[in-house]
C-alpha cells in the first residue's frame, strides 16, 4: 500500500466533497481495481481523491463530446492516488548529460515511407507490460526495445529480458524511483549484457552468471517526424514525453496538451503513426497495463513535437 503524505492528509481533512450518491460507484471502483485500505479514515481519504478525479473526468468528457477536446478520459487505478504518488509512477528521469553525448543520426536519403505504420501486428513486439506501483517505465522501454530487435535479428520468438534486473541492479538509475532508458542501455553495455526474465527470477542476484550481450550501442534520432518514421521501418523507437495529469487518465482519441512542453517524465515506445479525422498522430506503447488507454496504447498529436515526444527519440544498436 502506498503511503499517503501528511500534506494530503491535511488538505483532505479540511476539504469536503459532496459524496452523496457515490457510495455504490466507489465500492464498484474498489472491486474493479482491487483496492483495500487499512482503516475507515484511509478509505474516506481515498474516496475523496477518487471522487474529485471522477468529477474532473466527467467535466472533461462533457467538453470532449462538444468538440472542445480531441480525446476522452476514464477512471483507472490512479484515480485515488495523491499528487506525489501520481508523479512517482511516471518514472522517467531525464539524463541530459548522457543524451547530449549521444551520437545523433540524421536522414540522408529518405526511403519511401508508408502512409501508416502499426507495429502492434508484429509478433516481435513485446506485449504491454505493467509497472504497477513502481516508477519503472524507463526499464520497460529499455528491455522491450532490445527484445524486439533481438527477435528480428535472430528470426525467432521474443525472449523476455529481465526488467527487474535493470531496476534492482542498475546503479546509474534509481530503481522504482525513476530512471532513463538511455542510461540503462549504457549500464547493460558496461555490465556485459542482461539476463532473460526467468533466469533472473530464479536467482534474484545482481552477480548471477546469466548475462547475454544484447546491445552494442545506441543512437539518438534527429528530432523530425520524417526521421522517426524512417526508423519505424526497422522497429520501435524509444522515447520520452511529458505526461500531465490528464495523460494518466487518457482513454481514447488523439491526446494533445497545450501545457506539456516541459521536461519529459514518462518513457514510452513509439510504435506507429497514422491519421484520424484528418489529424496525424503518433501511436505509442505505454507500460501501465491494458486497462490504461487503448489497451495500453495511445495516440498523441503529431505536431510540433507534442509533449516533447520527438525530441529524445533513440534506437538501440545490437
Amino acid at each position: 500500500m502506498l503511503q499517503i503524505s501528511v500534506t494530503a492528509y491535511l488538505i483532505l481533512a479540511v476539504s469536503s466533497i459532496n459524496a452523496e450518491g457515490s457510495d455504490d460507484e466507489w465500492e464498484k471502483y474498489k472491486i474493479m481495481f482491487q483496492k483495500r485500505y487499512p482503516n475507515p479514515q484511509m478509505n474516506s481519504l481515498r474516496k475523496n481523491l477518487w471522487l474529485s478525479k471522477t468529477n474532473a473526468i466527467k467535466a472533461h468528457n462533457s467538453k470532449a463530446n462538444n468538440g472542445e477536446h480531441s480525446y476522452i478520459m476514464r477512471e483507472n487505478i490512479f484515480s485515488d492516488y495523491t499528487e506525489e504518488e501520481k508523479e512517482k509512477v511516471k518514472g522517467y528521469i531525464h539524463n541530459s548529460s548522457l543524451i547530449s553525448r549521444s551520437q545523433t543520426v540524421k536522414c540522408v536519403n529518405t526511403p519511401k515511407i508508408p502512409k501508416t505504420t502499426d507495429l502492434r501486428v508484429d509478433p516481435c513486439l513485446t506485449p504491454v507490460g505493467n509497472t504497477g506501483l513502481c516508477g519503472g517505465s524507463w526499464a520497460y522501454v529499455a528491455a522491450s526495445s532490445l527484445e524486439y530487435y533481438s527477435c528480428k535479428m535472430n528470426l525467432s520468438e521474443t525472449i523476455p529480458l529481465s526488467r527487474q534486473q535493470i531496476i534492482d541492479c542498475d546503479a546509474s538509475n534509481y530503481g522504482c524511483e525513476g530512471g532513463s532508458y538511455v542510461a540503462s542501455w549504457q549500464w547493460i553495455i558496461n555490465n556485459g549484457g542482461l539476463c532473460n526474465q526467468m533466469d533472473y527470477l530464479n536467482e534474484k542476484n545482481c552477480s548471477v552468471d546469466c548475462l547475454k550481450p544484447v546491445i552494442a550501442s545506441y543512437k539518438r534520432l534527429f528530432p523530425t517526424s520524417g526521421m522517426i518514421k524512417m526508423a519505424l521501418l526497422r522497429g520501435p523507437v524509444s522515447a520520452a514525453m511529458h505526461g500531465s495529469e490528464n495523460f494518466l487518465f487518457y482513454s481514447s482519441g488523439i491526446y494533445t496538451d497545450s501545457k506539456c512542453d516541459k521536461t519529459p517524465n514518462v518513457a514510452v515506445n513509439i510504435i506507429g503513426y497514422g491519421k484520424q479525422n484528418n489529424t496525424r498522430y503518433w501511436l505509442i506503447q505505454n507500460f501501465w497495463g491494458e486497462s490504461w488507454g487503448e489497451k495500453g496504447y495511445a495516440k498523441v498529436l503529431q505536431k510540433s513535437s507534442m509533449c516533447r515526444l520527438e525530441q529524445y527519440a533513440f534506437i538501440p544498436v545490437l
